[in-house]
């Protein structure tokens, strides 16, 4: 191996050893998320598939791409998921990894290989099975005008080559085509994960993911530290958005007048999806402040952290009431569309400011809790506190 080589793996080691040192995402790794990711992985690529197969069906095929998005979004957080539960084992280094270690990854990947190859024969066989059977319907019992010619050809072979020129007309063909590779893809690096998780699911007798151990507090700190710094510098990114957002409205309405109403103006639709990507930014560092939280939650539970009771509180309060707070402001949000109809304008308002309240608090709620597990990892534990004292 050449130097530069060696200098990458010895990257790539060091890397993978800082990554699974980080035992706040070590909650993953316990049996009931285990399942959940399996089970969840299998679903959503299988459910994703059949959608994206159904647009074969023109009435079928607006109604997938309502589905299509939310799946291939689950699909990519059970993927991660499985990565940290499994400590990233399928992408490992090799020289990062024991013998046992080796072993399990190969005999998973050559499990994932036999298990897709038979599966793929087997759906090949029953799909061309299907298009038989409705060739044969097709050629003998289609319903025909008093027009038709009977040396009209109406074998499988033409009806299969009217319906591909229709899909590919229509675009939805291109679209299938993607979603079947994207699939193929989604199970060639998921499936070794798949199998590995349900394995050590299925053979655990106790929590994988046990308490963290940590030789001192200060350690305990500094892992404490990655989760709260990592959530303020998101939470940075997110507090220049809405400003952003108003530049790009007053822009894209000065772009809307200046083209006279032009909708197929470029500077419109780059502004228009700049102003989508931004919201759609906001709405993932959200679900990510609700990582943080459980990375939090997971920390506490060190020994090294047994004092910190009241920020541990704040966290589980947080967690707990952050959906509520959301349910409710569903709920509220219909009762002052109910207000609105009625024509009974102060509970409408009354009904609003409550909205407004409830997104306020489950906006704060990740918030409160890094504050308090920013203060918390600041607080050492009284026999550190008295042994450094008596060494001064």
């Amino acid at each position: 191996m050449s130097k530069l080589g060696e200098r990458f793996a010895a990257f790539r080691i060091k890397r993978y050893n800082r990554a699974v040192s980080d035992q706040s995402w070590n909650f993953f790794g316990g049996r009931v998320f285990l399942f959940i990711l399996v089970i969840g992985s299998v679903v959503t690529s299988w459910t994703y598939f059949v959608f994206s197969i159904a647009k074969w069906n023109k009435g079928f095929a607006f109604e997938s791409d309502k589905y299509t998005e939310l799946l291939l979004a689950l699909m990519l957080a059970c993927y991660f998921g499985l990565r940290k539960a499994l400590a990233r084992i399928a992408t490992a280094p090799t020289g990062a990894l024991d013998e046992r270690d080796l072993e399990l990854r190969n005999d998973a990947f050559r499990m994932a290989y036999l298990v897709i190859r038979r599966v793929g024969l087997g759906f090949v066989l029953i799909s061309s099975a299907i298009l038989g059977i409705n060739g044969v319907f097709y050629g003998n019992f289609v319903t025909r005008p008093s027009y038709f010619d009977a040396y009209r050809d109406v074998s499988l072979v033409k009806w299969l080559s009217d319906s591909l020129v229709d899909l590919m007309d229509s675009g939805r063909g291109i679209w299938i085509l993607l979603s079947v590779l994207i699939t193929l893809t989604y199970c060639a690096y998921s499936f070794p994960l798949v199998i590995l998780g349900w394995r050590q699911a299925i053979g655990q007798k106790m929590r994988i993911s046990g308490a963290p151990e940590y030789g001192t507090f200060a350690e305990w700190s500094a892992a404490m530290r990655k989760v709260t710094m990592n959530f303020v510098i998101l939470m940075a990114s997110v507090a220049v958005t809405p400003l952003l957002l108003v530049l790009l409205g007053f822009l894209a309405n000065a772009l809307q007048q200046s083209a006279q109403y032009d909708t197929f103006s470029l500077e419109v639709y780059v502004t228009q999806f700049v102003f989508g990507a931004l919201a759609l930014w906001c709405i993932l560092v959200y679900f990510w402040s609700w990582l943080s939280m459980l990375r939090a939650r997971h920390l506490y539970r060190s020994a090294q952290a047994s004092h910190l009771k009241a920020a541990r509180r704040s966290n589980l309060i947080m967690m707990i009431s952050t959906p509520l707070v959301l349910v409710g402001s569903f709920v509220m949000q219909d009762l002052a569309r109910f207000a609105l109809t009625n024509e009974n304008y102060q509970a409408f308002m009354a009904f609003s400011s409550l909205v407004y309240l409830m997104l306020l608090l489950a906006v704060a709620g990740p918030s409160i809790s890094m504050v308090a597990a920013a203060v918390a990892r600041r607080m050492k534990p009284v026999e550190e506190v008295e042994h450094a004292t008596s060494e001064v």
